[in-house]
């Protein structure tokens, strides 16, 4: 009987385990999908990564670095052409993550900024998509990660909600800066 109690107790845990874990992916399908329904016409080829929709090896290009597991798995990249003259984006570690707010911004945008604390490495890349010969500049430890998306505000907030519950998800505080 004893035997029986273990079995059990340890088959609950797996399910919420699994349960966690498909919340965690449903998340992080729910903010790409708002994002990429509402982007911009001004940013070509705008797109937003997590490690549910890139592969690891992409993900390591656009980081600059080889990942662990453990720092794909929790990798958020943001990036856009600029009218096929610039290639910018942004990496951030969903750890780091301390505050996010959004913001009406002029020209029919909304910004959704992901402030973090640099505890784990975070990017920003540009490159010369006209001078293909020039290096990628990075700049390393950047404060916020700003995400540009068409002005609407119900899914800007939508998607600020679910940056929150993400980190909830990783037991992970993250404030609401718009509260302020």
């Amino acid at each position: 009987m004893k035997n029986y109690y273990i079995i059990l107790t340890l088959f609950i845990l797996l399910q919420a385990q699994l349960i966690h874990g498909q919340s965690i992916v449903d998340t992080k399908e729910f903010i790409v999908e708002n994002f990429e329904q509402n982007t911009l016409k001004d940013f070509d080829n705008s797109a937003m990564f997590f490690s549910t929709n890139i592969l690891k090896k992409d993900a390591e290009t656009f980081a600059n670095q080889t990942l662990s597991d453990d720092a794909f798995e929790n990798i958020l990249i943001w990036g856009y052409d600029v009218a096929g003259i610039v290639s910018m984006w942004e990496v951030i570690d969903i750890r780091d993550i301390n505050k996010v707010s959004t913001v009406s911004a002029a020209g029919g945008q909304y910004v959704i900024s992901i402030y973090v604390s640099n505890k784990f490495s975070s990017l920003r890349g540009t490159k010369n998509l006209n001078n293909p010969n020039q290096p990628v500049k990075f700049n390393e430890n950047i404060d916020r990660m700003k995400i540009v998306i068409a002005d609407n505000s119900e899914v800007a907030d939508k998607i600020k909600k679910a940056i929150i519950h993400l980190g909830k998800t990783k037991g992970i505080q993250i404030k609401d800066g718009n509260l302020f």
